[in-house]
């Protein structure tokens, strides 16, 4: 993978986990706050992950596999 979009990934990674955590953490008043920021967070991975398939970084089966995993984040 490039540099530059593996570490997008990884970074954008670290924040939708330290988002969550928030959201989990927060009092009602805020939580709603955590979790839009989480969702914008999940919507970047999906395109980084989208332009690493665009850009034949990834296999068609690792952007399956990866797509079924953005996808069950939000259903869990």
């Amino acid at each position: 993978m490039r540099p530059t979009l593996g570490r997008r990934l990884e970074e954008a990674a670290i924040n939708l986990a330290f988002a969550t955590k928030r959201a989990m953490f927060s009092k009602a008043d805020s939580k709603t706050r955590h979790l839009y920021q989480a969702s914008d967070i999940l919507d970047e991975i999906r395109i980084l992950v989208q332009l690493s398939r665009d850009l034949e970084i990834i296999s068609v089966g690792g952007y399956g596999e990866l797509s079924e995993q953005t996808k069950n984040s939000v259903e869990n």
